[in-house]
């Protein structure tokens, strides 16, 4: 008489390493850690989206592609995350010993959507940071110069990376469906996965080299360039996120506690695209401080001419009349940002350099609405 077919919601995905047993109900897990760094990661990036949407509308009355494409970049940063959160209940978090087969092979066709809307989220984060590039170092007045043709190779060539990332992750087994009913890659997934970080590496070096290379082709102090170099350092932390992401890949990505090690890779994911976002909203704080304060200011002074019963009310409002009409049109001007202070409002005078010329000061650039052509 056959034996009955084995329940594989009671089987282990793996046996056990020596010293281990397995626990299929309410096995250990690093489920709580992940839940606070995902939501972190939520909560702080929708804070500097929403200052930098908030400052930009502000200070220009509308947007522009960089600001849509970091909205978007968040929006995907928000399904990852919730993608992850769904993970933990097919196993990710929890050794494979302790996770069934049952789990396991849903664990497995979930984390092909993990890959699929990781990868696009990280394609609109660094396509912000390029487009913001293309604001502030590529007038409308000057020609293609080398930081043109770079910035815009850089673009399209993470573009194709993502439409080839995405296509070989779900097409992968395609036709192949007998390695599929018996659990196995339908690729060389290891190969897979150091290939593409290796590309994603790359990318985030060029990202990082951009903006220093067109800065110290600029015509000023070299201590200027310093510390404008200090800013787009900033970038240093997505590319070593990236790089530890590699590294971790090459040492643990063939090993075969895969839940766990594919969640660490997913959070690494995260942070390099959490990271990427801050970035490329980092340059919009100053002004939007400077706003707060000014504010501030005014409902301190207005508070105050209150309580002074001995002025002239006409007086105050006649005043303050007068100094409306020697503002700009627009109410909360942003020409200056302090925290910049390397560059000052004599370079929006520069002459044209070998890189095409930047005509406006950097700080200009980022809030003064000069759209590209």
């Amino acid at each position: 008489m056959a034996n009955p077919p084995a329940n594989a919601n009671l089987i282990p995905a793996i046996p056990a390493p020596p010293g281990h047993h397995s626990q299929l109900i309410n096995p250990p897990s690093q489920n709580y850690p992940t839940i606070v760094c995902l939501v972190l990661a939520i909560v702080i990036s929708a804070l500097f989206v929403a200052v930098r949407l908030y400052t930009r509308q502000r200070a220009t009355r509308k947007l522009w592609w960089d600001d849509w494409t970091c909205l978007i970049g968040w929006i995907f940063l928000v399904v990852l995350a919730s993608l992850l959160l769904e993970g933990l209940n097919c196993g990710g978090g929890s050794d494979l010993w302790n996770v069934s087969k049952a789990k396991y092979a849903v664990f497995r066709k979930f984390f092909g959507n993990i890959e699929i809307v990781g990868r696009l989220g990280m394609f609109f984060t660094k396509a912000s940071i390029v487009l913001f590039y293309r604001r502030l170092f590529c007038t409308s007045n000057i020609g293609r110069t080398p930081i043109w043709w770079s910035i815009w190779f850089v673009f399209w060539l993470n573009f194709l990376y993502a439409i080839a990332f995405v296509l070989a992750v779900a097409l992968q087994c395609a036709g192949k469906a007998a390695l599929v009913a018996v659990g196995k890659d339908c690729v060389d997934e290891y190969a897979f996965v150091i290939c593409a970080s290796v590309i994603n590496v790359t990318t985030d070096i060029m990202i990082l080299i951009i903006p220093i290379v067109a800065v110290w082709g600029l015509h000023m102090a070299a201590e200027k360039k310093w510390r404008l170099t200090a800013v787009f350092a900033v970038g240093t932390l997505g590319v070593l996120a990236s790089v530890a992401r590699l590294a971790y890949q090459v040492a643990e990505a063939n090993q075969p506690n895969q839940t766990i090690i594919t969640m660490i890779l997913s959070l690494m994911d995260v942070a390099e695209q959490f990271i990427g976002i801050v970035v490329s909203c980092m340059p919009i704080l100053p002004a939007f401080l400077r706003h707060i304060s000014k504010h501030s200011q005014k409902r301190y002074a207005g508070s105050s001419v209150k309580k002074n019963f001995g002025s002239s009310i006409l007086g105050y409002q006649s005043g303050r009349s007068k100094a409306s009409k020697a503002q700009p049109k627009d109410p909360y001007p942003l020409d200056v940002t302090r925290g910049y202070e390397e560059i000052d409002d004599a370079e929006a005078h520069m002459q044209a350099t070998g890189l095409g010329g930047i005509v406006r000061t950097v700080e200009m650039s980022v809030f003064v609405d000069h759209t590209p052509s």
